[in-house]
């Protein structure tokens, strides 16, 4: 039996207790994020929305539904900080607040016919590039679950591929021209052949995310097929979730999913049962290593 000195065991505690403040931190920034857009939406009259936008109930509904991964990133790297794959879900759900600040920032901005100064032009940039890197960890997030280790030897090279994307990508699409409809251009938007390459940069590489998606999706097969005991129950339970997900992707793809506030709903409901779906698992995995 392995005696731990008493000074170690206290580092190793406090270290844990420190990992566990950080991992808070980042979930309340998160849940700031979305309670300052909330706000925001809220005082953006409806009558001038920017063409296109859903009603302010409507994406209020949406931002109440991206609670669910912060909340999970924070219980799941607060329990188990040695484990990255609560903090790769704490990326996820920052990413996530990210989004939904900046767009309802930009939505008050065009709604109230407020000045478009030089940091919301620089919000709107940060809008637009923020959908790679959630392509990205979305991937990464099937492709590690539930331990932050890829399924076996073979499959790292996918992770790295994932990285050296959403950093290309991501380069690709800072330089591209905003949508001719949208309300706010981008300061630093090219033209010419530059912008020609930069496009078929983004396109290609966007491709490869989705690709990447589906092949991590499929590893999950791989584990499940390995899996026994409660990493073959956490396996279903993120089956269950995902198949809620994939649901509701292949109604939007055909067209036939609801519009309006009954695909708000759906919307927060999609993500809360992917939540439910890791973080049930997960956290019981959790509780029991540290009562074990």
């Amino acid at each position: 039996m392995t005696v731990v000195p008493a000074s170690q065991a206290g580092r190793g505690a406090t270290g844990a207790r420190g990992s566990a403040r950080v991992a808070w931190l980042i979930c309340g920034s998160a849940l700031l994020l979305l309670a300052a857009g909330l706000v925001l939406l809220w005082a953006s009259p409806d009558a001038a929305l920017p063409e296109g936008d859903r009603p302010r109930l409507e994406q209020a509904i949406s931002l109440v539904g991206l609670l669910g991964p912060p909340l999970l990133g924070g219980l799941l790297a607060a329990r188990r900080p040695a484990n990255p794959y609560g903090w790769l879900w704490l990326a996820y759900g920052l990413g996530w607040a990210v989004v939904g600040f900046t767009n309802a920032y930009v939505t008050y901005v065009v709604a109230s016919g407020a000045a478009v100064l030089w940091w919301t032009r620089l919000v709107a940039w940060v809008n637009s590039l923020a959908f790679v890197p959630l392509l990205g960890l979305t991937a990464l997030i099937l492709l590690l679950f539930p331990d932050g280790r890829p399924p076996s030897r073979r499959w790292p090279w996918l992770a790295w591929a994932i990285g050296v994307l959403v950093v290309v990508v991501t380069l690709a699409g800072a330089v591209l021209p905003a949508d001719d409809q949208g309300p706010i251009k981008n300061p630093l938007a090219v033209t010419g052949p530059v912008e020609a390459a930069a496009d078929a940069v983004a396109n290609v590489g966007i491709t490869a995310l989705f690709l990447a998606v589906l092949v991590a999706a499929g590893s999950l097969l791989l584990r499940f097929r390995r899996a026994r005991g409660l990493e073959r129950q956490q396996l279903k339970w993120l089956t269950y979730g995902g198949a809620f997900l994939a649901a509701y992707i292949a109604l939007d793809m055909v067209s036939l999913a609801p519009a309006g506030l009954v695909d708000a709903l759906l919307e927060t409901l999609t993500f809360g049962a992917l939540s439910v779906g890791v973080g049930m698992p997960c956290c019981a995995t959790a509780s029991t290593t540290s009562t074990g």
